[in-house]
């Protein structure tokens, strides 16, 4: 379909990037995300396996829930960003951007008595996603089911596939987690209804509107969880997980020295990697990820800004790695 990829199979866009950027705003765009990580997670211990883990409550999420969840280093620092699916039979974890494979081999060496089969389907499993307002009507006129009622990262069965509640993009949508074999029909019958495929580029614009980090991008093995404000991975209530000692000791001082937010700049192309943030003569910051926004007529990025700057409103000025420089706003808090 005249696709460019990103290390050979990610699709990054199948035509102009601006036309499947308002396809997915105004419309529905299917987008092939299966090189995202997929584990399988077996065994009549598997939920109290996690639980003890991950930063979220894992061992109270029922049958068709979902929920994000972060595996952290003892010293709270963010190993993998993630999302645990209840699939009855099975815990689906959607590892995003964190490989699954290095997830699979930290989670086993934690294993030494429990009943539990960790398996890596990221090969077995494919995932299209479904993006836009019209994306439920879409579902439901070519796969013939109703998901217009299914909370946010709750799941359905349809047959051997997996629908689940996934916006990815701040216009609402669903993520289809499907056998490979029946993968390529299935993308087949969107594109015949006109949906017309998504590259990860546009995806990227989408994603910052919405303020939404990417991992490997925005944060990785070495930020906080707190400074990437990931409080909807975190159950502030549960026992002990790995690195909720320092979550805690954190959380109740109330602040971290840092903190990830969106930053609108004046700005007519992307500010590429290393760009610095400043505000009242002192350095504030930096950006992590940024593109040019078609809605915002500007740039619309991701960064860490000290505590100083962390306050929605926030004026400062962005300096790229080309010492050009821009008046920038912090717009929100993630």
């Amino acid at each position: 379909m005249g696709a460019t990829f990103t290390d050979g199979k990610v699709p990054r866009r199948y035509g102009k990037v601006e036309d499947e950027y308002w396809e997915v705003r105004k419309n529905t765009g299917i987008l092939d995300l299966s090189h995202l990580g997929r584990l399988s997670v077996t065994g009549r211990e598997r939920s109290s396996f996690l639980h003890g883990l991950l930063t979220n409550d894992i061992a109270n999420l029922k049958e068709y829930q979902g929920t994000r969840a972060c595996l952290l280093t003892p010293k709270a620092r963010v190993l993998a960003d993630m999302y645990v699916h209840n699939l009855s039979d099975r815990l689906l974890l959607d590892t995003g951007e964190s490989p699954s494979n290095r997830l699979k081999s930290t989670l086993d060496q934690f294993i030494v008595t429990e009943d539990v089969r960790i398996e890596d389907s990221t090969d077995g499993l494919l995932l299209l996603s479904l993006q836009g307002p019209k994306a439920a009507d879409m579902i439901r006129q070519v796969l013939r089911t109703d998901v217009s009622t299914l909370p946010r990262n709750a799941n359905q069965a349809l047959g051997p596939s997996i629908i689940i509640n996934h916006d990815r993009t701040g216009q609402g949508g669903y993520d289809i987690v499907i056998p490979r074999n029946e993968s390529e029909s299935v993308w087949q019958a969107f594109l015949l209804q006109g949906v017309q495929p998504v590259g990860t580029e546009a995806l990227d614009i989408l994603r910052l509107e919405a303020a939404l980090p990417k991992y490997g991008v925005d944060l990785d093995e070495n930020t906080l969880v707190l400074e990437a404000g990931l409080k909807d991975a975190i159950s502030f209530n549960k026992g002990c997980y790995m690195g909720q000692e320092i979550v805690a000791r954190a959380t109740f001082i109330g602040r971290v020295n840092r903190r990830l937010a969106q930053i609108h700049a004046k700005a007519s192309h992307g500010l590429g990697s290393g760009a610095r943030l400043f505000g009242d003569n002192k350095e504030a910051g930096v950006v992590t990820s940024s593109v040019y926004s078609p809605a915002l007529s500007g740039v619309v990025g991701l960064g860490y800004v000290q505590k100083d700057f962390a306050k929605e409103g926030t004026q400062i000025e962005i300096v790229t790695a080309n010492d050009e420089r821009f008046p920038a706003t912090v717009t929100k808090l993630v």
